[in-house]
């Protein structure tokens, strides 16, 4: 059994009158053996907390926090027919309008979720002086180099700047003018377009010459007359290469248009929804204040923000140290960022003490299956790589199960070693079950 999980024989001939007893004197020690979840650990942190962190240890757990979330919703409805909520009415309104009456609860249900998330982001944000909003056009800004916060203005009168430089527009209007009556109307309509000075008016002028999407110029552009002189006196100066690099260059930015328009209706739900998520918010913890109650994602933030103040989290780490000398997390896989965060700003605290815990970690990246309650597997190679280079962790892997039968490891097999799997570092698996088992599909 040693040898099978690592061990050469002389280290297994060494370690086996240790593992033999083991079990004894795991039971002898005295102490048992503590098992937590995280928000178990989380949440007996938090009795700990001293006086004055503004934690309320007599708080209770919630398990299942839908039927206050449901009482949240009934107070924000309440809330859009009294005097001081009729500016989130009309904000929920458009909502309503323009995203349906499924799809507005659904992104205000998924803010419900990721109450703490939205906590901390708005704390950042407060911290560098700037609200969600402005963040939100600031990320794009940094992304596209386009100012969302002037509307489809901005997204025309950008795309006007760019389907005229370079000549390109000239060149469709000298090669089509020459061609047949209808590419000698085209031609037309963009001079007309040359000659408007509003990019809304070019654009209501170019508009009928695109595809139904206005994703690109019509396909018939791309067809030339098949007469000989026809095509001659069409291009004159001009290469057919260049005709179709203007013709690239014009669908380029109409597909940047496209995408300016869709960045700057990211941001106007934003601006509709945000207030709608600080009032829905606010009424559901307004009931858990009167309540005495904490959600899961409560005690992962109290932890966290105990953790980041100096005066308590020394407090904390004291309390950590007297009662942890070896730590073993399992399914690490299913880990989210802020637990995460919080177990890195403990053991971080240690720095290069020789009291800190011994850690151990164990999980499978491929059986990560918890994303919608945020874990995260890229937390695993966060993790993995702290404890090599701060702890000197060894990274021990295995390849091999007793659990499966050989179809489905050989199925295992098939699917992570293809070129298009993003999971890295892939070593085919094997098993000791002489079952051939049956993978299907339901």
């Amino acid at each position: 059994e040693l040898v099978q999980r690592g061990l050469s024989t002389a280290e297994a001939d060494e370690a086996l009158p240790r593992a033999r007893g083991l079990y004894d004197e795991v039971l002898g020690s005295g102490q048992a053996i503590p098992i937590y979840t995280f928000h178990a650990w989380f949440y007996r942190l938090l009795q700990a907390a001293p006086v004055g962190t503004g934690i309320k240890r007599n708080a209770s757990l919630v398990e299942d926090a839908n039927e206050l979330k449901e009482q949240a919703w009934a107070d924000f409805y309440a809330l859009l027919n009294q005097p001081g909520g009729l500016t989130i009415r009309e904000h929920f309104l458009w909502l309503v309008r323009e995203m349906g009456d499924f799809s507005t609860h659904q992104m205000l249900n998924s803010a419900l979720r990721n109450a703490t998330e939205i906590h901390l982001f708005k704390q950042h944000c407060a911290q560098i002086g700037i609200d969600v909003l402005t963040a939100l056009a600031n990320d794009l800004t940094v992304d596209t180099g386009l100012d969302v916060t002037e509307g489809e203005a901005g997204a025309y009168a950008r795309w006007s700047d760019t389907v005229n430089s370079d000549g390109q527009v000239d060149t469709l209007i000298q090669v089509w003018s020459c061609g047949s009556e209808k590419k000698i109307a085209r031609s037309e309509a963009l001079l007309r377009f040359h000659n408007e000075a509003d990019s809304m008016a070019q654009w209501l002028v170019f508009k009928p010459l695109l595809l139904a999407d206005q994703s690109r110029l019509s396909n018939q552009y791309k067809y030339l007359d098949t007469d000989v002189k026809q095509r001659e006196k069409m291009f004159g100066s001009i290469s057919l290469e260049q005709y179709e690099s203007a013709l690239a260059h014009v669908n380029q930015s109409l597909t940047q248009l496209q995408n300016d328009l869709a960045d700057g209706r990211i941001y106007q739900i934003n601006s509709h929804i945000m207030p709608c998520v600080d009032a829905l918010l606010a009424a559901y913890q307004n009931i858990k204040n009167h309540t005495s109650q904490l959600d899961f994602g409560d005690i992962e933030l109290m932890c966290y923000q105990l953790l980041q103040n100096e005066l308590s989290a020394a407090y904390i780490q004291v309390q950590l140290d007297a009662r942890y000398k070896h730590l073993l997390f399992d399914e690490f896989q299913d880990t989210n960022p802020l637990q995460w965060h919080i177990i890195h700003s403990w053991l971080a605290a240690y720095d290069f003490d020789s009291m800190r815990p011994k850690v151990f970690l164990v999980g499978d990246v491929k059986q990560s299956i918890y994303r919608f309650r945020k874990a995260d597997a890229r937390v695993f190679d966060e993790a993995q790589d702290l404890l090599v280079r701060e702890y000197g962790a060894h990274v021990l892997r295995t390849h091999a199960t007793r659990r499966n039968s050989a179809a489905v490891v050989d199925w295992v097999n098939a699917m992570f070693t293809q070129d298009a799997c993003p999971l890295v570092d892939f070593s085919p698996h094997q098993t000791f079950n002489t079952d051939i088992g049956h993978v299907g599909v339901l």
